[in-house]
């Protein structure tokens, strides 16, 4: 959901996630409002969705994401990133990130 600064996005956001969080085995909310580094993101999510399992992470990003995305492979998540334009420069189009987040 895309718009203007204090238009209610993340209320709406809410709410639809309460409509449909049933058949979600995990439903991770994470507000990105003060550009968390992407590696503190990424360890969030996969101890998050591991139940706390993995404590060790991989060191690179490349390995941090493929076991995120094999996370995920294995169970019905839904992910909610808030204040995503946190991390995109300004003044840009949509999809270009500020240095650091690029991966």
């Amino acid at each position: 959901i895309f718009g203007m600064g204090g238009i209610g996005k993340t209320a709406l956001a809410a709410k639809l996630v309460a409509q449909i969080q049933a058949p979600f085995e995990h439903v991770l909310w994470r507000s990105l409002r003060n550009a968390p580094r992407l590696q503190d993101v990424l360890g969030h999510c996969i101890r998050f969705l591991s139940d706390q399992q993995i404590q060790e992470l991989p060191t690179r990003t490349g390995r941090q994401l493929a076991l995120l995305v094999e996370l995920l492979r294995q169970r019905r998540c839904l992910l909610v990133f808030d204040n995503l334009e946190a991390i995109l420069r300004p003044g840009t189009y949509a999809g270009r990130y500020c240095p650091g987040y690029e991966e």
